[in-house]
């Protein structure tokens, strides 16, 4: 095989993984999923026991900007309307709430780019290139 041979074979394996949909979407939703588990696992999931809060509170009639030191350690920016959006997931226990809650940002996201009016190869370059990103966004739990 000639190096020329072999350049053509590199570039040819590399383009098939890099415009591949099956690899984009599992690496996309699988790095997702990994980042969430593992974060979840080893902290108590601060940002999103502040968009919990907000359900809480909200139910409560507490106000929502106020400090809850004993429940997370930040501060909510969130409104009262933001409360209905996360009611179904502060229902849950706070394991699955969370990674419900990244799954389905992951998986808005991931509609959005296969909306864009550009070739499918070039959508799957985006989720390939942007699952690194999207890992880092779930492991902190951001919406």
């Amino acid at each position: 095989m000639s190096p020329t041979d072999t350049n053509r074979s590199f570039k040819s394996f590399f383009a098939n993984i890099l415009y591949n949909r099956n690899f984009a979407t599992v690496l996309w939703f699988g790095l997702a999923f990994i980042g969430v588990v593992l974060e979840y696992a080893k902290s108590t999931g601060n940002n999103y026991l502040i968009f919990k809060g907000v359900f809480e509170h909200t139910i409560h009639q507490q106000n929502l900007y106020l400090a809850y030191p004993a429940e997370y350690q930040d501060y909510n920016h969130y409104g009262p309307v933001f409360s209905l959006v996360i009611a179904p997931f502060a229902l849950l226990p706070n394991w699955l709430g969370v990674v419900l809650w990244v799954m389905l940002n992951t998986a808005i996201l991931y509609a959005a780019i296969r909306m864009l009016p550009i070739a499918e190869k070039w959508k799957n370059a985006i989720l390939i290139f942007s699952a690194h990103e999207m890992m880092i966004a779930a492991e902190w739990m951001q919406s």
